[in-house]
């Protein structure tokens, strides 16, 4: 045990010196009177006090994460260019169709109900006839327009795009019935950096609950779209597989022909 007493425990300074004040006598002989001061009350934070007010914010860290941000964000567009790279020219003129597809369909749904989201998915078409980069995969919406089809934006193109390479890469080429279940592909859907980077700049100045749930919508209308294309190229497949062949003498004098 030790000889010395305990600076926080044994002994308390403030009770018996008090607090230093500009009276303190620096020589003991001095004829100054002073009296110990009372302690100090703590300052507390006014209950309507911002964090910023509070909390000390470095610079430096602010600069660091960003830069990290930064880094991730060139890494991740990176490598989706990279797999997009693969989907070809026709692969990509059908996802511009569906893009336009999904924001007709957005806007048909929220007039009924939500008239701020229909105001929040007007930034997905583009309103010029300027160049852009998807207007190279126009060629359906071009010849298919009637008046009704929407023309999407880049980001949205891409968001879509980058849909598809998700779906792609999380199932399985041998289908079975839990396959093409939504709720498995949405939560890999949602959880991806480039889904987030595309839906913020789609709706960069909204609302982190509203961002959200104009996102499922888009997620959930395309996870439809693909499954109903998927399940109808398989079932084309397993009907032409499973049709008989002719039995007539003529089909069959063919077969040894071509053997």
């Amino acid at each position: 045990m030790s000889d010395f007493l305990s600076w926080d425990t044994d002994l308390d300074l403030e009770l018996l010196l008090g607090e230093y004040t500009e009276y303190d006598p620096s020589d003991s002989d001095s004829s100054i009177d002073f009296a110990v001061s009372s302690p100090k009350k703590k300052k507390t934070a006014s209950p309507t006090a911002k964090v910023s007010d509070i909390t000390y914010q470095c610079p430096i860290f602010e600069d660091i994460i960003g830069e990290m941000m930064s880094q991730m964000t060139k890494v991740q567009k990176h490598n989706s260019e990279k797999e997009q790279s693969q989907l070809g020219g026709n692969d990509q003129t059908i996802l511009f169709y569906i893009a336009g597809y999904i924001v007709y369909s957005l806007r048909k749904r929220f007039s009924m109900y939500s008239a701020y989201k229909l105001g929040v998915i007007s930034n997905f078409t583009i309103k010029s006839d300027s160049q852009n980069f998807v207007t190279q995969y126009s060629k359906w919406y071009n010849i298919q327009d009637r008046g009704g089809l929407q023309n999407p934006c880049d980001a949205l193109f891409l968001l879509v795009r980058e849909m598809l390479l998700i779906v792609r890469k999380t199932t399985s080429t041998v289908l079975s019935a839990n396959s093409l279940l939504t709720e498995p592909l949405m939560e890999n859907i949602m959880e991806s950096f480039m889904i987030k980077y595309y839906c913020n700049i789609l709706m960069a100045n909204e609302e982190g609950s509203i961002v959200s749930a104009v996102t499922e919508d888009i997620i959930r209308l395309f996870l439809r779209i693909h499954g109903f294309a998927v399940t109808r190229l398989e079932r084309n497949k397993t009907s032409k597989s499973t049709k008989k062949s002719s039995s007539s003498l003529r089909q069959a004098l063919k077969d040894i022909t071509k053997n």
